[in-house]
């Protein structure tokens, strides 16, 4: 997830990492490994989160 925030001048992201299971009912394919989700919000990750964000918009306008 990328998250725009007003007074900040990179965006901040979270990170949840799930288990795919293409062999289980619909409403149990996807799991989450772990209970929380993880902050981005040191600089390196927001740098990256930044480049994704990037990405995201370089694919939209093509």
């Amino acid at each position: 997830m990328i998250a725009i925030y007003g007074s900040e001048d990179m965006p901040v992201g979270a990170s949840r990492r799930f288990a795919l299971d293409l062999n289980a009912s619909p409403l149990h394919q996807l799991t989450p490994l772990k209970v929380d989700t993880e902050r981005m919000n040191s600089r390196k990750d927001r740098k990256r989160v930044l480049k994704w964000a990037k990405a995201i918009e370089m694919h939209k306008a093509q």
